[in-house]
């Protein structure tokens, strides 16, 4: 079965922003999804937030989507599992330590990041990225998508289901 899992990011929750409404359009469309929630979002750690993924047991019929600081826990999932997942949807990614966050996401960014080992365990790569947050380029990122174009196959379902909701929320 086709099994989604959705992340949200740092200060938030699972009934929160997009999340929920995503995860309606992909069970009307079969999938199992779960949209766990992860702990001390204010203060977090990428240990903590590491055991809940991994409770969760991604598997090659997952995709796994993240929202803003859940996309490093699954950069950091996907260096050390030896599991390939059948995709990965990374919604506002960025791959530093922010100054103005220093202390509340130091855990998630130590050592950065081996994109060689995360890449080999994905079937599927959907970067849904912000060009600027707080005024700073997404270089690393930026490469990683140029440098993996073979590998970047858009989840032609979700980028629909975002678009509608894109367009139904400017029409309301």
């Amino acid at each position: 079965m086709k099994r989604a899992i959705i992340i949200h990011g740092w200060q938030e929750k699972p009934q929160g922003q997009w999340l929920p409404w995503v995860g309606k359009k992909l069970e009307e469309k079969g999938w199992k999804v779960q949209i766990p929630e992860m702990p001390n979002t204010n203060l977090p750690k990428m240990n903590e937030w590491m055991d809940t993924l991994v409770s969760l047991s991604p598997d090659k019929n997952t995709i796994l989507i993240g929202h803003s600081l859940a996309n490093a826990l699954i950069l950091k999932y996907l260096e050390k599992t030896k599991t390939k997942i059948k995709g990965v949807v990374m919604v506002a990614a960025w791959d530093w330590l922010m100054d103005d966050v220093k202390e509340e996401h130091k855990t998630f960014f130590e050592n950065g990041f081996d994109y060689k080992k995360s890449i080999a365990k994905i079937h599927k790569l959907l970067l849904l990225i912000q060009r600027q947050i707080h005024g700073l380029r997404l270089k690393k990122l930026e490469k990683l998508q140029t440098n993996s174009m073979q590998n970047l196959l858009l989840l032609k379902m979700l980028v629909t289901l975002w678009r509608e909701r894109v367009i139904k929320n400017s029409l309301n």
